[in-house]
């Protein structure tokens, strides 16, 4: 019985001893893990703000578009419209 007894200690104590290290490990992973949503979460931000820059460029860029557009057809209009008459007294 004292022998049952003192195996069982032993199991114990391994057994203790495997429970101490995972959770070591379960701290470790859980640190890690905030550590990495953290810099996530710095990420994201940088990220939201670029991603605002870059739309109110595209808004800019396709309102310089919707006035520049207009302009470009009426100043191919009117290279159509040159006739040859017209390229004569260019030349001359």
């Amino acid at each position: 019985m004292e022998e049952e007894f003192s195996q069982t200690q032993m199991v114990l104590k391994e057994n203790q001893g495997k429970l101490d290290d995972l959770m070591r490990s379960l701290s470790e992973a859980k640190r890690n893990l905030s550590e990495k949503q953290q810099a996530y979460n710095t990420e994201k931000e940088e990220f939201d703000i670029i991603e605002k820059k870059a739309m109110e460029i595209k808004r800019m860029a396709e309102a310089d578009l919707e006035l520049a557009i207009p302009q470009l057809d009426e100043a191919l209009n009117s290279l159509d419209s040159i006739g040859d008459r017209d390229m004569a007294e260019l030349k001359n």
